[in-house]
């Protein structure tokens, strides 16, 4: 089952051109992913209302991160990328695809020019996004679990 826009904007929240490329390179990606490695691929999380960020994190107990590739407007008021999906992954499997397919020879990150949330970090889901993190690896631990330790 192809993933579409409105699977990463259910809301149908106006994007700027920017969040545009961004919410159409994720399209690509998870129906890549799902292509090459043979798992059906659905959105956990797709792009996230304010109220919806932060709801996420209360029932964490913890406070959001301002700033979120999940989100279309930042807390801060900032504009979001609009540049990350959370894919459901409740038996690994795609998280393992991933990372068999992750070399310093040739790496499926690099060919589709993803960056993941370490696999470690993500229980259920896989988090891609299209957007550097701050550290630039295409495995990274994310802000808030890292800021936590």
């Amino acid at each position: 089952m192809a993933i579409t826009r409105a699977d990463l904007n259910p809301h149908g929240v106006p994007l700027t051109p920017v969040q545009e490329i961004n919410q159409e390179r994720l399209v690509y990606v998870a129906n890549e992913l799902e292509r090459r490695s043979g798992v059906p691929v659905r959105v956990s999380s797709p792009l996230r209302t304010a109220e919806e960020h932060k709801a996420i994190y209360k029932k964490l107990g913890r406070n959001p991160p301002k700033r979120s590739n999940h989100l279309f407007r930042n807390l801060d008021g900032s504009e979001g990328t609009a540049s990350a999906v959370d894919l459901v992954d409740r038996d690994d499997r795609l998280k393992k695809y991933i990372l068999a397919n992750h070399s310093a020879d040739k790496s499926i990150l690099v060919e589709l020019d993803i960056y993941i949330e370490d696999p470690s970090c993500t229980d259920t889901w896989l988090h891609v996004q299209t957007t550097a993190p701050a550290s630039g690896n295409r495995i990274f631990i994310p802000f808030a679990r890292a800021s936590k330790k």
